[in-house]
């Protein structure tokens, strides 16, 4: 069985996990107090190369959750510094903000893969009691984008490099995005650490034992 949402998130999943010989989860707190085997997430799409100019400096598409303050708050920072922000919320509601778009319907995914490839960084904004990285990270890694992440635990994972990732954890550090973040060119990735990411690298870890 393979976890891709914490125990938190859904609890009923611990009324199945005795059902299975093993267990794999990204969360390694999951991880830790269940006894289950930690394994991230993987680049499920890659591209081979960026798309350039980019219409737009930031991407980011969520449904609007607790997520939202926080993601507005970003978003009007990137705005304030003149930086073209793509950001997609799912809500009825209405927006008079200039720098966001409230949408009632589902995009197709591929409208979202324009997006990305038309966009130079993504926004990760991971959900409350949440330490495990989301597919988002690894769709940045896929698409070779540098990314805004409030998860600070990505610190922890070997392709973390802070010319690539800005770390958001507070208020504080919204206020004081540096520019030159922005203005340094993306790193990239050794083949070996993509190639760990990748769906293949997930499947042969899991077949072959080596976790």
């Amino acid at each position: 069985l393979i976890i891709s949402d914490s125990i938190n998130r859904y609890p009923k999943t611990k009324k199945i996990l005795h059902l299975f010989d093993r267990v794999f989860s990204f969360e390694k707190k999951d991880c830790e107090k269940y006894n289950l085997i930690f394994k991230p997430n993987f680049i499920y799409k890659k591209v081979v190369k960026s798309t350039s100019p980019f219409l737009y400096k930031v991407f980011n598409i969520s449904s609007y959750d607790h997520r939202f303050p926080i993601i507005k708050k970003i978003g009007e920072a990137l705005y304030s510094m003149n930086e073209k922000s793509k950001i997609i919320i799912f809500s009825s509601k209405e927006n008079k903000e200039p720098y966001l778009e409230f949408t009632k319907k589902a995009l197709p995914i591929s409208e979202i893969y324009n997006y990305l490839e038309q966009s130079e960084i993504m926004l990760d904004v991971n959900r409350d009691k949440q330490n495990g990285l989301s597919f988002r990270v690894f769709e940045s890694l896929g698409f070779k984008k540098k990314l805004i992440t409030t998860n600070k635990d990505i610190v922890n994972y070997d392709f973390y490099n802070s010319e690539n990732i800005l770390i958001i954890e507070n208020e504080k550090d919204i206020l004081n995005i540096s520019r030159s973040f922005f203005e340094k060119p993306y790193k990239k990735l050794s083949i070996q650490i993509v190639e760990k990411y990748s769906v293949k690298g997930f499947i042969d870890t899991i077949f072959n034992g080596n976790f």
